[in-house]
């Protein structure tokens, strides 16, 4: 162990190594789920490429149907203990029917959240005679447009460090460039389109297809698109400030005409009505859409460029893994995921993943913004799968999975901003539907402070908030932000616990776990278990998640009472009770860990999730240190695979993350080579199927708990190196206790890691079967070799 010299750093191998950062096609996007996204937090395009009509498919955040509504079912607190005699009394399918009747929502259905529309471009080439309307986007679909034209030298790609979506190419003797990105700083979408020989004859407008109300162009440049949501009545605007160099240009009907420039610049501004949960209506959104054109008026596009670039590649540099090199880095991205289909080796395919999984998070998710939901931002649809809402049962916190371990951390704070929205409704929830304090949350929710049981049978599972409030938790393990801490979050948590506190009860005699404290009712998200009678049901008492997410928050809360400066004794002393009388994990006859409080059929046995396993991850209290539970685990885990398991690309990548903890790389890289090969889209966006984002940033998750894992009381170096890695580095990795790491590996084995704390303290290190305890100064990069 020694300090950090200058040639001590992890450099770069690239003769044998490669970190590709660049999507690459050689052909226009065919479908959205060819298109390359682009994001600054609030904002997201959807960036085509298309030669003759181009198309970039908006968003914004809070874009989003309904409003906020009392959803509380009269009946809940009057009928929860009689449901709850039913299910201790061996009567869950009844209390099933009950809990149907008397707990779920009176609305039961939430909104969606929606596309703000298109930016179309039409390129009107040689050989086209100008129309005096814009082009139907409906009735002239891109393939006709497209046969007119023969593009040679076509590239299309998507840089990651640099967040810019580029496109060249010539067609019919005129060359052109382009370029978009979602500038931050700005607030901003920003579109270039450059054509150096002339020949820039455009047709630009905007369009969506519902809900408009306005669509006006004007001889100044400007495009404006207006509307009002059908439902909630959230007003949105969608203003275009398009500038020419050279050539003319005209306003006609709702569409300006360019002719004969040599570029156009577009600056685009979105804005809604929304302002917080249960204040959707209180803005007016073109006055800010304005503000932020406004903004930027004076500012070059070269400026704009440079400042986005700056500020975005200071996020992404923060992290970097190099893995080894086939040579296939500059070959399109779609040809790629065709060759390791086809069986071909491409680990370097898995640090381009690696990377954009780390780029969707920077560009869905910044301070002040709301959360990625399960599309992240960017959505096509009116009427989205799953209303592309919030699912709060794994879907939500599986997106920020990376924000701790890749070094993401302030992303995070999008998730504490919108918890604290949900707050004062949770508490309401809590109080009227269970009589307890606190604040509660069910499995679905979305930006109009919904916190009730929606959906259907399974939306009565209350434990959303208490898994929520984890990732604070672990903001802070990473972090150590004791300010954060004291002012906003610790509230939030302490909240949860509070309503956990009252809501768990003392199992009777005759259950399985008397005496005890459990849930109830309880349920593992959206699957079933087979009473002996052959009844269906979900309903239980004290399912093992429930048991695990309660006993993670108490520690959390125990653990983080001091540098919060929590001084009420009385509550710390109820946390620690109910901690010790928790009804434990149990393991069954057949050496796996119960589902639910007692040994069922399962009629789906390889189901897509795997909740009973929340403790080994994204948890803490299942790993070596446990010999029989951690064996228990991978029994599971053996179980659902042999029955089909992981077969949707979150749940895939929940199981990379899974083989990572029980220390078995290969088996992780197998199901990290199936996501590639079998979910991913060829944007490389997730294929659940369809498109969800949640695998994404499990899978760049579950590659940084390979390489570093911290949650059992060390940092540990390379726990679950794959054999398909034998060479590799990776530096500004993030440890628990605000540690950065860089780690370089050759044939297998460790050959250096360099560590630097954020605070001065000892910290055990492990690697393999060596462990040491190590000193390290605040700020100060040390070096360690095994």
């Amino acid at each position: 162990m020694d300090v950090l010299r200058d040639g001590d750093h992890i450099k770069p191998m690239s003769t044998i190594l490669a970190s590709p950062t660049v999507l690459r096609y050689r052909a226009h996007a065919h479908d959205w789920n060819h298109a390359l996204p682009i994001g600054n937090g609030p904002l997201g395009a959807m960036v085509f490429g298309r030669v003759i009509r181009e198309a970039y498919q908006l968003n914004e955040e809070s874009l989003w149907e309904g409003e906020p509504l009392d959803r509380i079912n009269p009946r809940a607190r009057e009928a929860l203990p009689r449901i709850r005699e039913m299910i201790f009394s061996g009567r869950p399918a009844d209390a099933g029917l009950a809990i149907e009747r008397d707990l779920l929502a009176s609305v039961r259905n939430i909104d969606s959240y929606q596309t703000a529309g298109e930016l179309v471009i039409d390129w009107l080439g040689s050989g086209i005679t100008p129309s005096h309307q814009v082009s139907n986007f409906v009735e002239q679909p891109q393939g006709a447009w497209q046969r007119l034209y023969s593009a040679q030298g076509y590239e299309r790609s998507l840089d990651l460090q640099s967040g810019i979506a580029a496109c060249s190419f010539s067609c019919h003797g005129v060359a052109q460039r382009r370029e978009a990105f979602a500038s931050a700083p700005a607030r901003l979408i920003c579109i270039r389109h450059a054509f150096p020989s002339g020949g820039g004859d455009v047709d630009i407008h905007l369009q969506r297809a519902a809900d408009v109300t306005a669509r006006t162009a004007d001889t100044s440049g400007r495009l404006c698109l207006i509307g009002r949501l059908t439902r909630g009545g959230m007003t949105f605007a969608v203003l275009a400030q398009v500038t020419r160099i050279g050539g003319t240009m005209l306003a006609v009907h709702d569409a300006l005409r360019i002719r004969g420039a040599e570029a156009i610049e577009i600056r685009l501004a979105i804005a809604t009505s929304y302002a917080a949960p249960g204040r959707h209506l209180e803005r007016d959104p073109v006055v800010l859409a304005e503000a932020a054109l406004d903004a930027a008026r004076s500012q070059t596009w070269e400026t704009l460029r440079n400042e986005h670039v700056a500020e975005h590649r200071a996020r992404f540099e923060a992290c970097r893994i190099e893995l080894p090199s086939t040579g296939a880095e500059d070959l399109p991205t779609d040809e790629r995921l065709k060759r390791l289909r086809a069986g071909e080796a491409d680990p370097a395919l898995t640090a381009l993943h690696f990377h954009y999984g780390r780029y969707l998070l920077i560009a869905s998710s910044r301070p002040g913004s709301l959360p990625a939901n399960l599309q992240g931002k960017w959505c096509k649809d009116l009427s989205p799968p799953w209303n592309s809402d919030y699912h709060v049962n794994i879907n939500l916190q599986m997106n920020y999975w990376p924000s701790g371990p890749c070094n993401l951390l302030d992303c995070q704070e999008a998730v504490l901003l919108w918890l604290e929205g949900l707050v004062p409704f949770g508490r309401d929830m809590a109080k009227r539907m269970y009589g307890c304090d606190g604040w509660v949350m069910h499995h679905v929710s979305d930006l109009h402070g919904n916190t009730a049981p929606t959906d259907g049978p399974c939306g009565v599972w209350p434990l959303g908030a208490s898994w929520m409030c984890l990732h604070l938790v672990e903001h802070w393990r990473f972090g150590r932000d004791d300010e954060l801490l004291r002012s906003r979050s610790w509230s939030v948590i302490r909240g949860a616990a509070e309503f956990l506190l009252d809501f768990l009860v003392e199992a009777p005699a005759g259950t399985a776990c008397p005496g005890r404290l459990v849930t109830c009712p309880s349920y593992s998200p959206e699957n079933v278990y087979r009473l002996p009678d052959g009844q269906q049901t979900e309903f239980t008492y004290g399912a093992t998640m429930d048991l695990q997410i309660a006993a993670e928050l108490f520690d959390g809360c125990l653990e983080l009472a001091g540098p919060a400066g929590e001084t009420d004794g009385v509550f710390l002393a109820r946390v620690r009770d109910a901690r010790a009388r928790l009804a434990p994990v149990r393991i069954g006859v057949d050496g796996r860990i119960l589902e639910w409080a007692d040994a069922y059929e399962e009629p789906e046995p390889g189901h897509r999730h795997i909740s009973h396993l929340f403790g080994l991850h994204p948890a803490t209290q299942i790993d070596d240190r446990d010999p029989a539970l951690f064996a228990a685990a991978r029994k599971v885990i053996d179980h659902r695979l042999a029955n089909g398991g992981g077969h949707t690309g979150w749940s895939k990548a929940w199981l990379i993350n899974f083989f990572a903890r029980l220390r078995d790389g290969d088996s992780a890289h197998a199901h990290l080579h199936g996501l590639l090969a079998e979910k991913t889209l060829p944007n490389l966006f997730d294929d659940h199927p369809p498109f969800q984002i949640d695998g994404n940033f499990g899978a760049c998750a579950g590659v940084a708990e390979l390489l570093l894992q911290s949650h059992a009381g060390c940092l540990d170096l390379l726990p679950a190196l794959p054999s398909a890695w034998p060479a590799g580095a990776v530096r500004g990795l993030r440890a628990r206790g605000g540690i950065t790491v860089d780690i370089s590996w050759a044939d297998g084995r460790l050959v250096k890691a360099v560590l630097t704390a954020d605070r001065t303290g000892t910290h055990t290190v492990r690697c393999g079967s060596r462990r040491v305890a190590l000193p390290l100064t605040a700020g100060v990069p040390v070096v360690w070799r095994p």
